[in-house]
């Protein structure tokens, strides 16, 4: 499609205005302000950063410490790249995402070391939890081989599961889940509090970063469950269901104080920001309340007929300069058979099935155009934070020599999408709160 549409550039615009109005840094320092009075008995501040947003959160919450002369008697900042922070009060480790690797185990060990150094029953905690968290300090209980671990772990992220099942299982037999990082906390008696930046449809507390300072009760069957639907092999099923067997750990946290969790940004407050940025241009939005879950390219026909279905109707009331948005929010899957990744991420997956939609609509499709991207602008393993298409998209890439088709039923949505222009450029959002749609209808393009 034209890399300087309209259309195009107005969706970008609205993308870009919504991410920089959810930058973790004002979440952080609003969020402390409202709970500051919940902590006050202590005398000092512990932080501990971690995610794809831990540097931003950690920046904040120290600057919002150093402003109100409180004490900052240590931080741990784990994140998904070298941590720019120069502070000697801060320690920082690098994790690998998306599956949890060598680093991610040495951060691991990293922040049990750092725990047992820098919290006292005089301590107060605030754990600083963004997207990615399970996999950057992702490392296996004890008594479950490393291998074991990271062949599972790894299977599950093409595996179908939504995030949330993911994370029913990984905090079962991950070194930090299921509360592990709060049982630590309160056996030195310390005091905590979790800022959650949510990356999970629902803000399952237990879900985000596999629910560190988060119980699971023991005789929870949500892991053997998700093992059950996994599209992974049946052997690493068979192994993970023994996984699990061997872990009826039931945390201490379960008979516990709860510790205090705030979700300070999730998918929907984006989805608002995007709906306020669209109205102060003039436009009539709607918000689609059922989150994308399931497979992305069933996702993606479904979100081009709803539009082809809706653009009729707009047409069918002889309003001809009318003009809607309309948008969703959620986390699709993509499900892999036989491949180890697949070159492009869900929204790509979801935009090249929607971009196929659109183009077998004929003219019916004109004036539709469908941005999708993650928030954390990047989607999977590519160098795009999503992609935006509408009819002209599909035949482009026949006409720059490749079958779409094909690249559909293999994954290759990325490959497709960039000869036809189509891609989004990747970039550091500095939040994760999964990913967004956002479609415009003009019913006037005939």
């Amino acid at each position: 499609m034209e890399a300087h549409s309209p259309a195009r550039e107005f969706l970008t615009d609205i993308y870009r205005g919504a991410i920089a109005a959810l930058h973790p840094a004002h979440a952080v320092r609003n969020a402390l302000d409202a709970v500051a009075s919940e902590s006050g008995r202590a005398s000092g501040v512990v932080l501990i950063a971690i995610g794809k947003a831990a540097t931003v959160m950690m920046q904040a919450a120290r600057s919002w410490c150093d402003e109100r002369g409180i004490g900052l008697a240590g931080g741990l900042c784990v994140a998904h790249v070298p941590s720019p922070i120069d502070d000697s009060r801060i320690t920082s480790a690098v994790g690998d995402h998306p599956q949890p690797g060598d680093r991610s185990e040495r951060a691991a060990a990293q922040l049990a070391s750092f725990v047992e150094a820098n919290v006292t029953p005089q301590s107060r905690v605030f754990v600083l939890l963004s997207g990615g968290a399970s996999a950057l300090i992702g490392a296996p209980c004890e008594g479950i081989a490393a291998r074991d671990y990271r062949d599972l772990t790894s299977a599950l992220l093409g595996s179908g599961l939504d995030i949330n099942a993911m994370n029913a299982l990984r905090r079962r037999i991950s070194r930090w889940g299921g509360g592990r990082l709060g049982e630590a906390l309160q056996s030195r008696g310390a005091q905590g509090i979790v800022l959650a930046i949510s990356d999970v449809i629902g803000d399952d507390l237990a879900a985000i970063g596999s629910g560190p300072c988060m119980p699971h009760a023991a005789g929870d069957s949500s892991a053997a469950e998700a093992l059950e639907r996994a599209e992974i092999p049946d052997a690493l099923r068979r192994r993970g269901l023994e996984l699990l067997a061997q872990r009826s750990h039931r945390s201490a946290l379960v008979d516990a104080e709860p510790i205090p969790h705030h979700i300070i940004s999730s998918n929907r407050v984006a989805l608002d920001a995007i709906a306020r940025a669209v109205r102060e241009r003039g436009s009539d939005v709607w918000l689609e309340e059922t989150p994308l879950r399931g497979d992305a390219h069933a996702c993606g026909a479904m979100i081009a007929q709803r539009l082809l279905a809706e653009l009729a109707t707009m047409r069918s009331t002889n309003s001809p300069d009318a003009q809607r948005v309309i948008c969703w929010g959620g986390e699709p899957t993509v499900t892999l058979t036989g491949h180890d990744a697949p070159p492009g991420g869900r929204m790509q997956a979801l935009a090249l099935r929607a971009a196929q939609v659109l183009h077998e609509a004929g003219p019916r499709a004109r004036g539709i155009t469908i941005f999708a991207a993650g928030t954390d602008g990047r989607d999977g393993t590519t160098d795009a934070a999503g992609a935006v298409v509408d009819r002209a998209a599909w035949p482009a890439i026949l006409a720059a020599g490749r079958d779409p088709s094909r690249d559909l039923a293999q994954f290759c949505s990325h490959d497709a999408l960039r000869v036809a222009h189509c891609l989004i450029p990747s970039f550091v959002s500095g939040t994760n709160v999964n990913d967004v749609v956002i479609a415009m209808l003009v019913a006037s393009a005939r």
